[in-house]
């Protein structure tokens, strides 16, 4: 009779401890929110998922609450920095997971998801895919067309502006990669690229959009070059030279950083008066807008320009008579 009522009383103690621990689990999700406590759940699921399972997991998450999807990316985003730079981080292996992850990512940018999201993940893979080498393999043709008229939709969406100008920096990643791999690009890609290029670069624009603006041209620029050739033999008022206009507006710019990376695409063209790309380019504009300004503070520099070349000209001209784009 001891023992019948031991027993009984061991399994009124464990019912009652079970009982405990669903009220204390219902009460943990009242305070802190169902979401918040399966974002966690979640978030301790991939940090203990094998390398494999990740794509997977953050795939399932694409249809969750928005703060789900937030661990998933705040996991992803700390995975890349550690990896990044180590040995393993360009093996075949390591760079097919990462193009999983990628390709596990690309239904959380659907034109009806949050903007947040979107801005999340769009700064993720731009920041994965600004690599040349692992942009080229993440980013093939088949995972490119499987977002390609989603990703203009951000491009596109004025009403968001962060989200279209990260949408704009990845656009210009895909059209490398595809260059770079000589696939080729459409040149309603192209036009699409240079236009809005040519809007991110204006003075008005702020500081954010005009960097993304001037990397983007020093990454896709000189690739997008032979593709012009033609059309810059033929048009007066072709896209290269609005993409170079657009680029030389950033050399006068108030922000030095700005300055600098815009320094970058035209010190890649060549001229025919034998002097160095990037002193070229920038002498010649210096000359173009305010040449009796810094002909003040620099002028045997200026000078030694201006003779060479001969008479004040338009810098885009003068660059133009050249023969740096013509095929060997």
């Amino acid at each position: 009779m001891t023992k019948v009522m031991g027993n009984y009383r061991m399994q009124i103690s464990n019912a009652q401890c079970f009982r405990r621990a669903f009220i204390s689990v219902q009460v943990i999700r009242e305070e802190i929110g169902e979401e918040f406590l399966e974002g966690k759940i979640v978030a301790l699921r991939l940090r203990t998922a094998e390398r494999a399972d990740v794509a997977e997991i953050v795939k399932q998450q694409s249809g969750r609450d928005l703060s789900v999807q937030r661990e998933c990316l705040h996991f992803l985003t700390e995975k890349l920095h550690a990896e990044r730079g180590g040995d393993l981080f360009h093996t075949e292996g390591c760079l097919k997971d990462w193009k999983d992850i990628a390709e596990a990512l690309v239904p959380y940018m659907t034109k009806e998801s949050h903007p947040s999201t979107v801005q999340e993940v769009l700064q993720f893979l731009t920041d994965l895919c600004d690599d040349s080498r692992t942009g080229s393999f993440i980013l093939s043709p088949v995972f490119y067309e499987s977002f390609n008229k989603t990703l203009k939709h951000h491009v596109r969406n004025a009403a968001r502006s962060s989200v279209a100008a990260l949408a704009f920096a990845f656009f210009s990643l895909c059209i490398r990669s595809s260059l770079a791999q000589g696939n080729g690009v459409t040149n309603r890609d192209i036009q699409i690229f240079i236009d809005y290029l040519k809007d991110y670069c204006q003075p008005e624009s702020g500081y954010f959009k005009k960097m993304l603006a001037v990397r983007s041209v020093n990454r896709v620029g000189p690739l997008i070059l032979p593709h012009l050739h033609q059309e810059i033999q033929e048009e007066e008022n072709c896209q290269f030279r609005i993409m170079l206009r657009s680029v030389l507006t950033l050399l006068a710019d108030e922000d030095d950083e700005i300055r600098n990376e815009a320094c970058v695409f035209p010190s890649t063209l060549s001229n025919k008066y034998g002097i160095p790309c990037v002193q070229f380019n920038i002498a010649a504009q210096m000359i173009y807008d305010c040449y009796f300004q810094y002909l003040e503070k620099n002028d045997f520099f200026v000078m030694e320009c201006w003779h060479r070349l001969q008479k004040p000209r338009d810098t885009i001209s003068i660059i133009l008579d050249s023969s740096f784009f013509v095929p060997e």
